[in-house]
Formats: C-alpha cells, structure tokens, sequence
C-alpha cells in the first residue's frame, strides 16, 4: 500500500538544467493548457506540488500534508477513509500524459508526477537523433479467424532458450523492468490483446423516430441520450448487438500505460481486437499481453488451470463474480455489480507465464470490473507496489512464473491504494 513515507524521494532536475524560471513558465502554459482549463482543483493541486518541488519544501508534498493544506482537512484525518489526495493525483497525472501527448508534445521538457508520491519530476523531452529511433509500432485492428492456438514442440523450445538467455543478458532498472522482462527482452514485436466489447444499441428505425421527435438535436448536433419511451414504440427486433465498436475506458488506460512503457524501451507493438486472437504461425512465439478478464476468453483460458482462477457463481444474493484460490479455497468475489459496475472495492489477478503452451511468453491481467483492471496497470508500472512481492514470495520472484492478487477501493469511480494481497510463484 503507499503510504506517505513513499513520497521521500529527491526531485528529479536532470542533466537537461532547467531552471526554476524556465519550468514555472512550462507551468503556466500547462495550467492554462485545454487539459487543464477545464479543472480548477486539477490546476491547484499541479501548483502546489511544483511550487513546493522546486522550493525543496518536501516535507509539504506528504498525503496528509496535502489533503491539510489543498483541500482543507483536518490534520486528524484518516488518508484511508478519505482518498481525495489520491484521486486528485491520479487525475492529474492523466491529464499531464494529455498535455504532453497534444500541446506540449514540443515543449523542451516534461513536467511528470510520478506515482507513488506527489514530488514532480522534471524530465527531457525526447528528441529525434538524440537516441537510436525505435522499431515502428505498429496497430493491428483484427478480429482473427478461429482456429486452436497451437505450436510446435521445437519453437517452445527455441523460445525456451531465447527466455533463459535474455533473462541473463537483461539489466534490470527497477521491479517493472523486473516484472517486465520476458516481455522487453524478446525479439519480436509485442500483441496486446484485448478482449470482446459486446454492447447493444437500438434499432435504425429507433434512432430516427427518435430525431423526428426532437429536431432539435438535427441542427444543433449535440450528442444525446436516448431514452426509451412508449411513442418510441420499441419492438424485440430494435435491440441490436454490436461487437468490438469500442474500448473501454479500462482498455484505454492499459494501452496508454503499456505504450509508455514499451517506448522507453524501444519495443514495437500492436493492438488485436477479438477473443479469438491467434497470430500467424509463422509469429506463434510473439510474447502477449492480455487484457481484461472475464471479457478477454483468452485470459480465462491462461488461467483456467493455475492456482488462482477466475469464476462465476449464482448465490441467493444475486449472481457472483470472483476470483479463486484452488489451494486455500480463499475468494474475492463481487455480487451483483453488472451492468453499472457500481462498487466501492474491486479485485484483480495477474497472471505471467515465462513459456505459455503457445510457446510465448505472456502476461495477462484483470479485474472483476474495469476499475480492478486499471488498478492492474497501475500497479505493473509501479515499482513501490511490486517491491512487496519480496516480501510474499521472495527476493528472486523476476524468475519464476507468477499469479497475484489485487485489491483495490474505489473511489468516485476511479481505482485508489491498488495492493498485492497474495501472490504464487513456480
């Protein structure tokens, strides 16, 4: 779990000598910026944390410290209970990416928070020719044919090997790039593969009876909210399914996260869209990241058989969600939170196999609900939270095969205090 100590770490002002004149006028363009316009506390709370970072006052850029002095709490006040500090940063760190992604994608140099503590980090734009230009990433929007994922005995093998001697050759930063390793030291490009988005729309005829009704919505384009009512005259036939229109904002945060990451160590990707994902056999041994979990078939099947599985029960209470430990018979499990998705805890297991049966190496991860899967993400590019995994399983955890739980409150619809409640390796 963060804590406030987690917020001691040195300002990070590096080799590209920015002075402190020079990032408070970034910051002003920042705050004043369209991803920042919109949210007077979002442009207090970035104030704040680089004022006090470029001040040295660090003693200032504590949780409670914060909730005290930005948003008015008691100094008595429980950072459990009352996340505001957290939700806040989160938010902002969001919006940050937003910027830098838009109008500051040519800004000499960034302005980051990075996660884990509130003190903000000054980091050097990347520039072309600075550095070798990575590989291409490519995106790959396909819903593949069906057939069994298969691979031959001698490609595992092949991948087997390549596994162990990139393990030995990979210099490992910090606990992500540990985690990460099977995935950043292959040779191929990276499938991130996310999992079926089924939605259902109302009919053609619906939606035009809908705009003879209200013309208004012809001149004005506004998107609107349709709302069935009787002189709409609904039939069986107007509820239409539609498959893979969209992303959910969980998969979206995924993406985002997981292409920062692969970037910064020059490693193409690509998106597949579609539970039957298989690539081509000439790419059997492409390493896989799988999003999602009881919406991507594909990380139902990884962990069909492991310790810790994914499950679906019906109790007097209304249908269940969960995840289940087969060895200890422990389960964290949801009940009737679908289709608003509406809880204030949610759970999520990852899962990383250094050699799937495909012969890939392959990390899959997901929550109950979107905020467990985001909560996933946020605590594989964390290396705070990953550090505990020493703790459950041992300081040389990077090399086994892996599955750990997540727990994580929710918190006006946004994943707070993601933490490892328990963890498997072999």
């Amino acid at each position: 779990m963060l804590t406030d100590e987690m917020a001691a770490q040195p300002p990070v002002l590096p080799s590209l000598r920015a002075s402190p004149e020079e990032v408070r006028a970034q910051l002003t363009r920042i705050l004043n910026s369209n991803a920042f316009r919109g949210s007077k506390r979002c442009r207090e709370f970035l104030a704040f944390v680089v004022e006090n970072t470029l001040d040295g006052k660090l003693d200032r850029l504590k949780e409670r410290c914060i909730g005290v002095e930005l948003f008015g709490r008691d100094a008595s006040y429980d950072t459990h209970e009352d996340p505001i500090v957290r939700v806040k940063a989160n938010e902002v760190r969001k919006r940050l990416a937003l910027y830098h992604k838009q109008e500051g994608a040519e800004a000499p140099f960034r302005i980051e928070l990075p996660p884990g503590g509130y003190i903000v980090s000054i980091l050097p734009r990347d520039t072309p020719g600075e550095q070798p230009v990575p590989a291409p990433t490519q995106f790959l929007l396909a819903s593949t044919s069906r057939k069994k994922l298969a691979i031959a005995a001698a490609a595992g093998l092949a991948i087997l090997l390549f596994s162990l001697w990139a393990f030995r050759g990979f210099r490992f930063a910090n606990e992500v790039e540990r985690f990460w390793a099977p995935i950043l030291a292959h040779h191929k490009p990276i499938s991130i593969v996310l999992g079926e988005s089924n939605l259902y729309q109302l009919s053609r005829r619906v939606q035009d009876r809908f705009l003879q009704l209200h013309p208004e919505y012809l001149t004005n384009l506004v998107p609107y909210h349709l709302v069935p009512t009787p002189d709409l005259d609904i039939r069986v036939e107007d509820i239409v399914p539609v498959s893979n229109l969209n992303v959910s904002m969980a998969d979206a945060v995924a993406i985002a996260q997981l292409a920062v990451l692969f970037n910064r160590h020059q490693r193409p990707y690509r998106l597949a869209f579609g539970a039957n994902f298989s690539p081509p056999d000439s790419e059997s041994d492409v390493p896989a990241v799988v999003i999602g979990a009881f919406s991507n078939i594909v990380n139902i099947q990884i962990t069909r058989d492991l310790r810790f599985s994914y499950r679906r029960e019906t109790t007097p209470a209304g249908a269940s969600w969960l995840i289940a430990d087969r060895v200890t018979g422990k389960t964290w499990r949801l009940i009737g939170v679908f289709p608003k998705q509406e809880t204030d805890t949610d759970y999520a297991l990852v899962t990383r196999l250094l050699r799937s049966t495909q012969g890939r190496p392959v990390i899959a991860f997901g929550g109950i609900t979107q905020f467990g899967t985001q909560a996933a993400v946020e605590v594989l590019t964390n290396p705070a939270v990953l550090r505990y995994l020493e703790q459950l399983i041992g300081r040389d955890w990077h090399r086994f095969n892996l599955q750990f739980v997540i727990e994580t409150r929710v918190a006006g619809r946004t994943p707070v205090s993601p933490r490892i409640v328990m963890a498997h390796r072999w």
